[in-house]
C-alpha cells in the first residue's frame, strides 16, 4: 500500500476516538441508533447512503462486518424463495455507521467487490465462521480476512481470552462491575424472521461492527507507546502493519510455542 494514502490518525485523535465519549462506545441503555439502517430483503440502499459509508472504508481500507442466525432462515425473494439459508449481514465502517441488509444476497455489489479485494482488510472476531455462512449467501471470495481475536493477542499476548468481550473490557474498563456488551439471545431470533432488529438485538450487531475499531486504534496506541512517539504523530502505519501480521491467521498461530 502507499503510505501517503493511509489516513492521518494522531495518538490524541485516536484517544478521543476510543473514549466513552466517541462513536465507538454502546452503552447499554442505548436503545436507538440513528447511525444504523436496515434493508429488508425486498429493499435497495439509497445510492447516496452507500456512498457516504463507504467515505472512510476507502480512506482507512478496512470493513468490519458480521453476519447473524445459524442459517435456518426463510428467504423472501428469489432465487430459493421460502426456502431455509438466508443470512442477514451486518457492516459498520470507521464512522461508527452500521448497514444491516436482512438478505445478504441483496448487498450491494460495490460491498461484495471489496470484500473481495486484496487491498482491504476485513475484521471480525471468529470471521471464519461469518465468511462460511457469506460464501453460501453470494459473497464468492472475501480476502485478507482478520480475526479480531489474533489481533488483540499481539497488544496482549499472555491473555487466554481474546474473544469481543474481552477485547471490549480491554479497551474501556468497567464502571463498579457494569456490564458493556450485549450478548446474543434466542429472544433475537424472531426479529430476524420479521426482518426487523430493534433495541438490544440492534445494539448486539451494531457493537459487533463498531467495537471493532476501537480494539484497532487501541491495539495500534500500544504498540506506539513502545516507540515513545508523541501526541502528533499518525498512528495509522502501526495499525496498518499489525494487521498484515494478523491476516489469515488464527489466535492458535501467536500461542504456539514453536
Amino acid at each position: 500500500k502507499n503510505p501517503t494514502s493511509m489516513p492521518e490518525i494522531t495518538k490524541a485523535d485516536a484517544e478521543r476516538m476510543i473514549s466513552r465519549e466517541g462513536p465507538y462506545f454502546i452503552g447499554m441503555r442505548r436503545e436507538v441508533f440513528p447511525n444504523a439502517h436496515q434493508f429488508r430483503s425486498h429493499e435497495k440502499i439509497d445510492p447516496e447512503l452507500l456512498r457516504t459509508f463507504l467515505v472512510t472504508v476507502k480512506a482507512w481500507r478496512v470493513l468490519c462486518f458480521d453476519t447473524e442466525s445459524d442459517g435456518k432462515l426463510l428467504y423472501k425473494v428469489g432465487p430459493d424463495k421460502g426456502k431455509p439459508g438466508r443470512i442477514p449481514v451486518i457492516f459498520g465502517n470507521p464512522d461508527g455507521q452500521v448497514l444491516v441488509f436482512h438478505d445478504a444476497r441483496q448487498t450491494p455489489q460495490e460491498l461484495i467487490d471489496i470484500c473481495a479485494d486484496f487491498a482491504y482488510v476485513k475484521i471480525q472476531s471468529g470471521i471464519e465462521n461469518d465468511i462460511r455462512h457469506l460464501k453460501t449467501n453470494g459473497f464468492p471470495y472475501i480476502r485478507n480476512a482478520v480475526d479480531l481475536q489474533t489481533l488483540l493477542l499481539i497488544a496482549n499476548p499472555t491473555s487466554d481470552q481474546c474473544g469481543i468481550e474481552a477485547a471490549t473490557r480491554y479497551v474501556w474498563e468497567p464502571i463498579d462491575g457494569e456490564p458493556l456488551r450485549t450478548k446474543w439471545s434466542f429472544k433475537f431470533n424472531p426479529q430476524y424472521v420479521v426482518e426487523k432488529m430493534e433495541k438490544e438485538c440492534l445494539r448486539h450487531s451494531v457493537q459487533d461492527v463498531v467495537v471493532p475499531y476501537t480494539i484497532m486504534l487501541k491495539v495500534a496506541l500500544e504498540i506506539t507507546k513502545l516507540h515513545q512517539t508523541d501526541a502528533y504523530k499518525n498512528i495509522f502505519p502501526a495499525l496498518n502493519e499489525a494487521m498484515e501480521i494478523c491476516m489469515s491467521k488464527s489466535p492458535a498461530n501467536f500461542r504456539n510455542e514453536n
